[in-house]
């Protein structure tokens, strides 16, 4: 609990610090620096002045050694029923995955079957249309008669 205070005490420090110098630096300009036009002694002051500061590369450097030590995994232990609430929240989305990519596999399998279905149903309607249009054409061309009798619904006129 120390240490995430102290890292974000830091994280703090450093925002501000760079956000002063981003406020100095337009305060005595009187602008923002374009970097389309500005020169190349303007951009690299301006690259210069946004380096860390002194204190801040050593205290990354300090968390940086901190991590290499020995004693870096025995923190990180120490702290493991504060982490522990992370753990099974990452087990909840573990199953939350699962559940997904299971649901995903059956609208799969259905969404084979119904085109299965569907293809099923067209053959059978395309079947039923030409056999009605067979019908329909073998009665219209069988029903005239050589004397120009012409058969509507079973009538002739």
């Amino acid at each position: 609990a120390e240490m995430a205070a102290r890292l974000r005490k830091e994280r703090m420090e450093r925002l501000e610090a760079a956000q002063a110098r981003s406020e100095a630096q337009t305060q005595s300009t009187g602008q923002v620096p374009d970097w389309q036009t500005a020169s190349e002694s303007d951009i690299a002051s301006e690259i210069l002045a946004q380096q860390p500061s002194p204190e801040e590369l050593a205290s990354s450097q300090d968390r940086f050694q901190a991590q290499l030590s020995g004693q870096w995994n025995d923190q990180v232990l120490e702290n493991q029923d504060a982490l522990s609430p992370l753990s099974r929240i990452m087990e909840q989305i573990a199953i939350l995955e699962e559940e997904k990519l299971a649901t995903n596999i059956r609208m799969d399998e259905e969404f084979t079957r119904r085109a299965e279905l569907e293809e099923r149903f067209y053959e059978e309607k395309r079947a039923l249309l030409e056999q009605a249009a067979t019908e329909v054409s073998a009665a219209a061309y069988g029903d005239f008669s050589i004397g120009g009798d012409v058969a509507v619904n079973g009538q002739k006129k």
